[in-house]
């Protein structure tokens, strides 16, 4: 079910992370980031509130999964503002470069996983 909407989200993340690296235009990608971030918690967060108000009508464990899968995702948002905050400031893309290039990132398919597991 996610599948689609983690495939946008990293697909912007990486955008966003390639204008970060920029000086000059990273202090840009991170108020974007910020904002970005900030919607997804809002975003995620009802999302996960109606399943979980939805499975709590109708008992259907489905949707009490799709609860937890949503607000978990929340971390990942949080993580977003963090980062876009840290990139405002200048030069910190080239920390942030050599945090993404050496795979320290955490992408949406490893976060997947863990939900998976979650379940």
């Amino acid at each position: 079910m996610f599948g689609i909407v983690y495939s946008s989200l990293a697909a912007t993340e990486k955008f966003l992370n390639a204008a970060g690296y920029v000086p000059g235009l990273n202090v840009y990608s991170g108020a974007a980031r910020v904002a970005f971030g900030q919607y997804e918690v809002i975003g995620f967060a009802a999302f996960g509130a109606l399943h979980y108000l939805r499975a709590s009508i109708t008992h259907d464990p489905n949707h009490l999964k799709d609860a937890k899968v949503a607000l978990l995702n929340t971390s990942h948002d949080f993580a977003n503002i963090f980062r876009g905050a840290v990139e405002v400031v200048p030069l910190a893309g080239f920390g942030l470069a050599a945090y993404d290039f050496n795979g320290f990132r955490v992408t949406y398919d490893h976060e997947g996983e863990v939900f998976e597991k979650a379940r």
